[in-house]
């Protein structure tokens, strides 16, 4: 029976980071996104603008934890940020959405996928 080489047990802590790096800008993004939407120009509803801030301080109040290496918090970050991602949903069905608005939504949906992909990639490898 032969044992694993090391490469081979050694976690994927650089596509973890990578991830929660990510994470972190999407974050940020949210946070001041959701600011702008408060304004009286929003394209969003109030609602909508808060849960985005309130996704984006989850996400950065989160990452810290799973930088250090918990799974919870990662599993967390990848929760929060595919539910920050369908914020942008309504952009593909409701009419007179802004082109710029629906490659905005398009955008950010991907990039979710991405993190959370590597995110979770991170972990599992640590298992």
């Amino acid at each position: 029976m032969s044992t694993p080489s090391v490469s081979t047990r050694r976690p994927r802590v650089g596509v973890l980071r990578t991830g929660l790096t990510l994470a972190g800008l999407l974050g940020a993004l949210d946070i001041a996104g959701g600011i702008m939407q408060l304004g009286g120009a929003a394209l969003l509803p109030t609602a909508v603008a808060v849960l985005m801030i309130a996704f984006g301080v989850a996400t950065l109040v989160l990452v810290p934890f799973a930088w250090r290496g918990s799974a919870w918090a990662g599993w967390t970050i990848v929760g929060v940020r595919i539910l920050s991602a369908m914020t942008g949903l309504p952009a593909f069905f409701v009419p007179g959405v802004p082109a710029g608005a629906v490659v905005a939504a398009s955008t950010g949906l991907l990039l979710a996928v991405m993190v959370a992909t590597l995110i979770a990639l991170g972990i599992e490898s640590r298992r």
